[in-house]
């Protein structure tokens, strides 16, 4: 596991990522990235959930009304760039730690520089209750 450290450079829209932790629970991976900016939650699920959709829009919009993860889901993707040098493939459903309440690095952001931090620990967590609403909805 790896702290998030807030930080602005000039690769900051470059979007590099980092792992900050990842881990399983009952067949839902996550992973917790750094975009250096501010942290980002991915859950991969599992290849039998049942809200599979051809359409990531739908998929998002059914899991919005079911599931509360902190400024709702952002995207549903099939292969998601964790900063390593291959793509991890499955099918995954992030939502990231941008908010008006949290912190955003750097002079661009400065109307949320008074935001939350957010500790890996606490993501994690986070990642956790959001996996165990996952678990209710199968069900």
């Amino acid at each position: 596991m790896r702290e998030m450290s807030y930080c602005y450079d000039e690769d900051s829209f470059g979007r590099k990522r980092e792992i900050l932790a990842e881990g399983e629970i009952n067949r839902y991976k996550y992973i917790i990235l750094s975009c250096k900016l501010y942290p980002m939650i991915f859950v991969e699920l599992p290849g039998d959930y049942r809200i599979l959709y051809s359409n990531s829009l739908i998929m998002i919009s059914a899991l919005r009304r079911n599931v509360n993860v902190h400024g709702g889901f952002e995207a549903a993707i099939e292969f998601l760039d964790t900063g390593e040098r291959n793509f991890r493939f499955g099918n995954f459903i992030g939502w990231s730690y941008n908010m008006e309440s949290d912190y955003i690095a750097g002079d661009l952001f400065e109307n949320h520089s008074g935001g939350k931090k957010w500790t890996t620990a606490e993501l994690i967590e986070e990642a956790k209750a959001a996996i165990k609403e996952l678990i209710a909805q199968e069900e």
